[in-house]
């Protein structure tokens, strides 16, 4: 029996109503996804996947009675808070083992079993978000092909918006003011580590978070069309982390290198995106160039090493600390594109051979041009 016209679009407008409210979309995507989940269709890939596509069909709808860029806003906060649930969860769970193995000589029998059963609530939630996270990134996909440029606007621009920091027009300021100009010689040592914190634009999680972003949204799109060209849009500031990963060690490399391998295999022109990324610009010899050169670059920002074995970008203190747009190093960064053809080599056969021999002889056509 079908229900009558009029009900069904009495309960699309009090759905559409429910997921523009706060939380609305994980109300709705708890309800869909974790009924499939109870009744064992998430055993089998099939049945989860209709209800993923169920719940995109449902999301990607925006109600007439809202305009699409307040829709697309009001989700995308939403849809951003559904991507990085996962990610957090993680954190909460490393931090727990951590404690837990602090006190590991302390703990009592009965302590013991409070902390497996925490263990494995941890893991189910854990799980859950992993579902959440991967619709999220459909939804985004889905909508990109509808509204792209809202998407762009109101969800990928907050998604990586730490790495275009460096993609901000801000010409390079000579004296690198301080917000606070400490005129004292004898300055005490923890004032100098606080005045370093000063500078921090972008902190250690902050960074971590926005690769991971970068990561769900190339692959929960399905290599679409719209996230290469977004992620295309960074691909020279992720480069120059990866170089910078080479000479200080992080473990935010293996997120760059996953990035940039599945990247490489989607795009319809590798070899394009990877001659940008390492050939450098033509030799500028008057200011009108020099200018040109720089275009839309932020020259006031870099990478550096955190704490905690993360990578940071804070503002440049001095005129003595360089950029990453300012003095490159291309034999290094080429020696780094190596590693990340090796890298690509070990993931596929026939195609990374195709790549790497199309852009071989790219490069040695523009040598010969030279």
């Amino acid at each position: 029996v079908r229900a009558p016209g009029w009900l069904t679009q009495l309960c699309g407008i009090l759905i559409s109503r429910c997921i523009q409210r706060p939380g609305g979309v994980a109300a709705l995507l708890h309800q869909m996804i974790g009924v499939s989940l109870s009744s064992g269709e998430g055993t089998n890939a099939a049945g989860l996947t209709g209800a993923y596509n169920q719940a995109v069909n449902v999301l990607c709808m925006c109600p007439k009675q809202t305009s699409r860029e307040e829709y697309v806003k009001k989700i995308g906060v939403q849809l951003i808070e559904l991507l990085h649930g996962k990610f957090f969860a993680m954190k909460r769970k490393e931090e727990r083992e951590r404690e837990k193995n602090k006190q590991k000589n302390n703990i009592k029998t009965d302590n013991n079993n409070k902390t497996g059963e925490d263990d494995t609530l941890a893991v189910e939630e854990i799980q859950k978000l992993e579902h959440l996270n991967r619709v999220a990134a459909m939804v985004i996909g889905k909508l990109s092909e509808k509204f792209p440029e809202l998407v762009s606007t109101h969800i990928i621009s907050n998604l990586f918006s730490p790495l275009l920091l460096f993609l901000q027009n801000q010409p390079q300021n000579q004296q690198q003011k301080s917000k606070q100009k400490i005129n004292e010689e004898n300055e005490e040592e923890e004032e100098e580590e606080l005045d370093i914190d000063e500078y921090i634009i972008v902190n250690e999680t902050q960074l971590e978070l926005c690769l991971n972003d970068v990561k769900d949204v190339l692959l929960g799109t399905g290599g679409s069309q719209f996230a290469l060209d977004q992620i295309s849009n960074i691909s020279e500031v992720l480069f120059q982390l990866y170089c910078f990963s080479k000479r200080s060690p992080t473990f935010l490399r293996k997120t760059v290198e996953d990035i940039f391998v599945k990247f490489f295999r989607l795009s319809e022109s590798p070899g394009a995106e990877i001659k940008k990324l390492i050939l450098p610009p033509l030799t500028l010899t008057d200011q009108n160039l020099n200018q040109k050169k720089f275009q839309g670059k932020n020259l006031n920002v870099g990478f550096f090493t955190g704490s905690t074995g993360g990578v940071v970008i804070r503002r440049l203190r001095n005129e003595n600390e360089k950029g990453i747009w300012t003095e490159r190093n291309y034999q290094w960064e080429a020696e780094c594109m190596v590693s990340l053809f090796e890298q690509l080599k070990l993931s596929i056969s026939k195609q990374s051979q195709d790549i790497l021999g199309n852009v071989f002889i790219d490069l040695l056509h523009e040598f010969l041009n030279m």
